[in-house]
């Protein structure tokens, strides 16, 4: 991690909740499930320095659409030297994803947002958005360092299935959850 990253994460902890970027093992763990041989659209919540950015790329399909919705302006700047025709960043609210993608639907949506540090409002509006966001079949994949917001997630998802990860600092439960193929 640059030292860039550290200062940033460290500053804004209260937005990101973090104190260091996701390991290579949670990222690992994270994108396991994703079929990056069928995802045409992807969408990314809370890119931060880019750790998970970059790896979806690297895994991507060359027609493939990364959408990542940052927040913080020093980390936009670090994204802004992504060069990658598919990716696509928004400086705004997670809550907007329905609005920038303009009727597409996303096959996932990644999330890295620290959801246990926001208010229960924010956390409702963003899980709605995603669920919204996701085409028939989707998935939702959100990382937390504790399992608080799991009711929530649950609210919205019928499918969800919780991994932990140990093997990161600081250790990591990660929701896959499953929009059904049908809407009920």
């Amino acid at each position: 991690m640059s030292l860039r990253s550290r200062l940033v994460l460290i500053r804004n902890f209260g937005t990101t909740g973090a104190i260091a970027p996701a390991s290579p093992a949670l990222i690992g763990r994270m994108l396991h499930g994703i079929n990056f041989q069928n995802a045409r659209v992807i969408v990314e919540f809370g890119a931060g320095d880019g750790c998970i950015t970059r790896e979806l790329l690297r895994r991507m399909r060359p027609d493939a659409r990364l959408v990542s919705f940052e927040i913080n302006a020093q980390f936009c700047a670090m994204l802004r030297e992504i060069r990658d025709k598919r990716f696509t960043l928004v400086e705004g609210s997670a809550e907007r994803v329905e609005q920038v993608l303009a009727g597409a639907k996303a096959d996932y949506v990644v999330s890295a947002l620290p959801l246990a540090r926001f208010p229960s409002k924010l956390v409702d509006g963003i899980l709605s958005a995603a669920q919204r966001a996701l085409k028939l079949g989707g998935d939702y994949i959100q990382y937390q360092y504790v399992p608080l917001t799991y009711p929530r997630i649950r609210k919205r998802f019928q499918q969800v299935r919780t991994e932990f990860v140990p093997l990161c600092l600081p250790p990591s439960f990660i929701f896959f959850c499953h929009k059904a193929e049908v809407e009920a």
